[in-house]
């Protein structure tokens, strides 16, 4: 049997059964990836595949449970609420943030976005004539985008610490997971391409826009609210979340990383 794995928003594969337990035993596939292979629905936990195959999963230091079942189609944007925050971190992204994140971060991913427009570009070709998306652009691609929610997350005082710098998810506080379709619908795609500014910019483009103000008005207040009392409001801290959930749906959409017309909603 070959199964192919998802993980890093990059597809990976074909293993065998054995070679991929092996990776498994070396902690060389991540918690949350995801596996499929003939015969399946949909992507399912690594684990899952694991155990119908051959019992319990061992690994080094006990068996490998199978996620709960709410957890199996757990994808989008998720920046963790921490208990409590750094005022100073908070201070200096605040003021010198632009200059210690923003500069060594944007200039690469400057970079990384033409390079990511331009296999997007390619990957409209390669949809049209042959229904799949080049796994090795897709997984670029969505690399890119969990970079800018990570850098994102942080100068939106979401998180504390330095955002690490890399393609994919890196860290625990901030996770990205795009888990794209195998197939397109060509008629779809040519609609997105040459409509896509008409029924999907415009309505969600209006919406953003007083989503976005709002969001500028939560952030200040929140700024003020965790420089007193080191506490980041849940549901302000959500609200933001959200607003970046909303835009990596659409940008996910725009990108033709998903199928899914975006909802327009920042809600898990």
């Amino acid at each position: 049997m070959q199964v192919f794995i998802f993980q890093g928003g990059a597809q990976e594969g074909p293993y065998t059964m054995d070679r991929l337990q092996a990776l498994q035993s070396a902690h060389q596939v991540a918690p949350d990836a995801l596996a499929w292979h003939e015969g399946l629905a949909g992507w399912v936990p690594v684990a899952q595949v694991l155990k119908s195959e051959g019992g319990a999963v061992r690994a080094p230091g006990g068996f490998v449970s199978v996620a709960p079942k709410e957890s199996e189609s757990e994808r989008g944007l998720f920046v963790e609420h921490q208990p409590g925050y750094s005022r100073l971190q908070l201070l200096m992204r605040g003021f010198l943030g632009w200059i210690y994140i923003g500069i060594p971060h944007g200039v690469p991913l400057c970079f990384m976005g033409l390079a990511s427009t331009f296999c997007t570009f390619i990957a409209f070709f390669a949809i049209l004539f042959t229904g799949r998306y080049p796994v090795g652009l897709r997984g670029f691609v969505i690399g890119v985008m969990q970079w800018q929610s990570r850098v994102a997350a942080s100068l939106g005082h979401l998180v504390d610490g330095y955002p690490e710098f890399g393609l994919g998810n890196r860290g625990t506080l901030v996770r990205s997971v795009t888990v794209p379709p195998e197939t397109y619908s060509r008629l779809n795609i040519l609609l997105r391409v040459f409509f896509g500014w008409l029924f999907v910019l415009i309505p969600h483009g209006f919406c953003l826009i007083f989503r976005g103000m709002a969001t500028g008005v939560v952030t200040l207040v929140a700024f003020f609210i965790v420089l007193f009392t080191g506490q980041f409001p849940p549901g302000m801290h959500e609200f933001i979340v959200g607003t970046m959930r909303w835009g990596t749906r659409l940008g996910e959409y725009l990108l033709f990383l998903s199928n899914d017309y975006p909802p327009f909603s920042g809600k898990p």
